[in-house]
């Protein structure tokens, strides 16, 4: 293989454009504003729902989640209303690296979300946040190098862990974990690089949007000193961790040969929560779609949920580990608890996730207590959709909601059953403080909302669509900023850098316009009618244990996932 063909790719979870173009142009991002004057670069569009599972699943197959299956890190799990945690193994179709691998490139490819179990490639992978921890089985494939890799960087994890340190307040300490982070992914890859022969290699590092996801309102609030023992001012930590990725960034791309290319990728952006999803369920009572139980969650329920946040808050992870091990039925009382045990499904047509952008009809036949027919579905879903967009806050009066989307306008392909009946989209930069509902006559109608539905979500940045892409190498156009690139063109794109045909299946498109005219004329993208659906999978793991599965809840919920 000429090493005119490899394809370095570096994933920068929660990477803003605006940002890094600010503070590139400011000087502070020298080797990002090196790649972005030498090469193309812009602003990528993430998945409709803003989610990192389905983003990461969708950059590498090429496919929306209705073609690949992924929604969110959960799902509803059969005909119940608990949930199922998702992982790599519930990934439909073929990876990026497994076609290149089909044509005899060599692939490395380290932390990628949604890839475990990991699978077998031609080369190496190291499995990313959906694996509970290095030590379980079907960490790496193959599944010798994860010792060997531990024994280089014994300080290597699968995510920083910053979370209770974020809840005591103790933020130098959680900043600390994610740049112990970031040196221990850098060392393991530097390792790989020049260990094994690699053709195409990616790597994705999660600091960034954890540490946006915690310390967002620090930035944007300035020279802000959070109240607690720990006074320090971290109204510059978002900005260190992205100095600290670029100054990592440069020691990776100087392993590529000159001829090589780079792609910097991030899954979505980020911007303020806007804090709208713990209020749907209040407005769908509002209208008459959802019934609440008297009495909303019991004693013992509540007790249980405070005895879970304590642990969370005042135990080390490996304590953490060992309750779970011991007692993995504490959590699993939770899994209905959180969400939907105050609902009453008889009397409730529609109902929604105090974490997630959507709304699920309760389709009799469908839900275990459905009780609408297919018959009253599109009006309901029109009913809701009508009044999501009559929603202003009550203090700014502004108009919160974006847009509400059927999921048949935003998802297509053999898995869209799975997807939630519809999409809410709330406006860019607001701050969501309750519920005033306006007709077109501009008679308001106040809601009524517990008081503290704006403490429910544990993080104060939140995903938006302003994620960035950026390319440099042959054939690149340089210095150019180019728009209309989605999440699902990266795959096709790559395989074109690298030579290979694009599947007919994949829903996203050779990237040609970052191209010099030169090079698409003299290499033509050649597309092929194979198909990638479902590869066989009959020896992967495709579910977790009680313990491991709980590792993975709380992962989640301390980025806002679920509740």
């Amino acid at each position: 293989m000429n090493s005119k063909n490899k394809v370095l790719v570096i994933g920068l979870d929660g990477a803003t454009l605006h940002l890094v173009k600010d503070w590139a142009t400011e000087g502070k991002l020298p080797n990002l504003a090196k790649l972005m004057a030498e090469g193309s670069y812009g602003h990528s569009q993430t998945v409709p729902n803003q989610n990192s599972a389905p983003a990461w699943s969708s950059l590498m197959t090429g496919k929306n989640p209705g073609k690949h299956g992924i929604y969110h890190f959960y799902e509803k799990e059969g005909d119940s209303y608990n949930i199922r945690y998702l992982n790599g193994s519930d990934v439909k179709g073929e990876t990026l690296w497994g076609l290149l691998g089909k044509t005899g490139k060599k692939v490395g490819v380290v932390n990628v979300p949604m890839t475990y179990p990991a699978r077998a490639v031609n080369g190496y992978l190291i499995s990313g946040m959906d694996a509970p921890g290095t030590e379980s089985k079907g960490f790496t494939y193959p599944e010798g190098i994860a010792a060997e890799l531990l024994a280089v960087v014994p300080d290597y994890v699968v995510e920083p862990g910053i979370t209770s340190f974020v809840a005591n307040k103790q933020f130098n300490l959680a900043v600390k974990m994610a740049e112990k982070s970031i040196e221990a992914r850098v060392l393991a890859v530097l390792y790989l690089m020049e260990k094994y022969p690699w053709d195409f290699f990616m790597v994705v590092f999660r600091e960034v949007d954890v540490i946006q996801h915690h310390f967002w309102k620090f930035m944007e609030e300035g020279n802000f000193k959070p109240d607690g023992s720990d006074c320090g001012d971290y109204s510059d930590t978002i900005l260190h961790i992205y100095q600290m990725l670029d100054m990592e960034l440069g020691k990776l791309v100087s392993r590529l040969p000159s001829d090589g290319y780079v792609v910097v990728v991030s899954d979505h952006g980020f911007g303020a929560a806007e804090g709208g999803p713990p209020y749907i369920n209040h407005i769908l009572k509002h209208i008459g779609m959802l019934k609440f139980k008297d009495g909303a969650v019991g004693l013992k329920a509540k007790l249980l949920r405070g005895t879970i946040s304590f642990v969370q808050r005042h135990t080390s992870r490996k304590t953490k580990e060992k309750l779970l091990r011991h007692f993995p039925e504490l959590r699993n009382r939770l899994d209905f608890q959180k969400s939907f045990s105050n609902i009453d499904w008889l009397k409730t047509r529609a109902f929604g996730e105090p974490t997630r952008l959507e709304v699920w009809i309760n389709v009799k036949g469908r839900e275990p207590l459905g009780i609408v027919t297919p018959e009253a579905y599109d009006d309901i879903c029109e009913d809701i959709k009508k009044t999501l967009y009559r929603w202003h806050d009550p203090l700014t009066g502004k108009r919160v909601v974006k847009n509400v989307f059927r999921k048949e306008e935003v998802y297509h392909g053999k898995y869209l059953y799975k997807a939630p009946d519809m999409l809410v989209i709330f406006e860019d930069d607001i701050k969501i403080s309750g519920v005033m509902l306006v007709d077109e006559k501009g008679t308001k109608e106040y809601v009524n909302c517990p008081h503290d539905l704006a403490d429910v979500l544990p993080v104060n940045g939140a995903h938006r669509d302003n994620g960035l892409f950026m390319i440099r190498g042959p054939g690149i156009k340089r210095g150019q900023e180019f728009s209309g690139v989605r999440i699902v063109d990266l795959a096709p794109t790559i395989l074109y850098l690298m030579g290979d045909n694009v599947p007919s299946d994949v829903d996203g498109r050779v990237l040609t316009d970052v191209f010099i005219q030169e090079m698409v004329e003299n290499k033509p993208v050649m597309i092929n009618g194979s198909k990638t659906d479902d590869p066989d999978r009959s020896q992967m793991q495709e579910n977790y244990s009680d313990a491991e599965r709980k590792l993975i809840e709380e992962r989640l919920r301390g980025l806002g996932y679920i509740e």
